[in-house]
C-alpha cells in the first residue's frame, strides 16, 4: 500500500466562470464536471437552485445493477441501486428550496467489481445554474490492493479507510485499488510467478516512475498489518522488505518517502472470519490510526471544504 499526498490542482480558465445558460445537460468531458478515477470512480459539480438530477446511463453499465454513493453538500454517502437507462436521484437538502442556496453533488461507483457507470448525460433542472467546483488543496492519490478497495463492505470503497481518511481530512481522494495479487509463487492465470517473485524490484521501479510523476510529494510506505488470527496472532508476509524499499529510496537521495508501520492496528476482532479482510468497524479503526499518524507526522485536516465553506 502507498499514498501519495498531492496538492489539487488549480481551477483551469474555462472553469473559472458559472455557466450562463439555465438548466442543462451534463457530459463527461465538461469543464464543470469535476471527474475521480477508481476505486469509487464518479464525478462532483456545483449547481445554484438544484431540485432534480436524472442520470442517464449507457448500455454498458453493470448489469442488472451498480451500486452508488451520492453526497449532498459533502454529507455522508447514501447508498443508491442505478440502472441502465434514466435514474431520477433523490435531493434531501436543508437549502433545496432557497432561492440562490448552492448544492454541492458528489456520487461515486462503490464496487470493487461490478461497478460500471456508463454515464451518457447529466440532466438538471432548468432553474439549476452551475458553478465550479473547487477541489480541496489537499489531495491523496492511495493505490492499494482489497485491504484498500473496501472489499466485502456493504458500501464497497465509500466505508473503506482510505475513503474515510480523505473525507476526516477534507481531502480530494483517489483510490486506485483493486482485489486479487496473488502474494505467493504459484500458477496462477498462465503466470508461474506471483507477487513475491519480483515484488521488490518491481516496488522500487514503480516508485521511480510515480515519482517523475510526483516530483515534490511525500510517498506514503504502509507496511502489512497481517493476517490475524483466532488465537491472537497475526501471520505476516514480507517482514522488513518495505523498510528495505523506503531505506533504499533515503539512500538514492529521495528523503520525501516515509514508512507507516502498521503492526498492531488489525486484530481478529476487525476482520471478517471468513476472508480476514477488515469489517465497517475495522476500517474505521484503520482510518483512525492512519488519522493519528498524519497528525503526528504534521498533516491536519482542512477547516472546510472550499467549494461549500463552513
Amino acid at each position: 500500500m502507498l499514498t501519495a499526498l498531492v496538492t489539487a490542482a488549480t481551477v483551469s480558465s474555462s472553469q473559472s466562470e458559472v455557466m450562463q445558460d439555465s438548466g442543462g445537460i451534463l457530459k463527461v468531458g465538461d469543464s464543470l464536471l469535476h471527474l475521480n478515477g477508481r476505486t469509487g470512480s464518479g464525478f462532483k459539480f456545483v449547481a445554484e437552485d438544484l431540485s432534480s438530477i436524472v442520470l442517464n446511463l449507457g448500455p454498458h453499465t453493470t448489469q442488472p445493477e451498480v451500486a452508488i454513493g451520492l453526497s449532498l453538500n459533502y454529507g455522508p454517502f447514501i447508498n443508491l441501486n442505478v440502472t441502465e437507462g434514466a435514474n431520477i436521484l433523490p435531493l434531501i437538502s436543508p437549502n433545496a428550496n432557497t432561492k440562490g442556496s448552492k448544492t454541492v453533488i458528489r456520487l461515486n461507483a462503490q464496487g470493487w467489481q461490478n461497478n460500471r457507470l456508463n454515464v451518457e448525460s447529466i440532466v438538471l433542472n432548468n432553474e439549476a445554474k452551475l458553478q465550479p467546483y473547487t477541489p480541496s488543496k489537499l489531495a491523496f492519490q492511495f493505490i492499494g490492493d482489497s485491504l484498500s478497495a473496501g472489499q466485502y463492505l456493504p458500501n464497497g470503497v465509500d466505508g473503506a479507510w482510505p475513503f474515510l481518511t480523505g473525507e476526516t481530512f477534507k481531502a480530494e481522494h483517489n483510490v486506485q485499488a483493486q482485489p486479487g495479487a496473488c502474494l505467493t509463487d504459484i500458477l496462477s492465470y498462465g503466470n508461474v510467478h506471483g507477487v513475491s517473485y519480483e515484488f521488490f524490484r518491481t516496488y522500487l521501479t514503480f516508485t521511480d516512475r510515480l515519482r517523475t510523476l510526483y516530483p515534490y510529494q511525500p510517498f506514503l510506505v504502509f507496511t502489512p498489518w497481517g493476517w490475524p488470527n483466532p488465537d491472537g496472532t497475526v501471520n505476516q508476509y514480507y517482514e522488513g522488505r518495505y523498510e528495505e524499499i523506503v531505506t533504499k529510496r533515503h539512500i538514492q537521495g529521495d528523503k520525501n518517502v516515509f514508512l507507516v508501520n502498521t503492526t498492531g492496528w488489525v486484530t481478529y476482532a476487525d476482520v471478517f472470519p471468513a476472508n480476514q479482510h477488515p469489517t465497517t468497524e475495522g476500517h474505521i479503526k484503520i482510518s483512525g490510526l492512519f488519522t493519528d499518524w498524519l497528525k503526528k507526522w504534521g498533516l491536519q485536516p482542512e477547516a472546510s471544504w472550499p467549494t461549500l465553506p463552513n
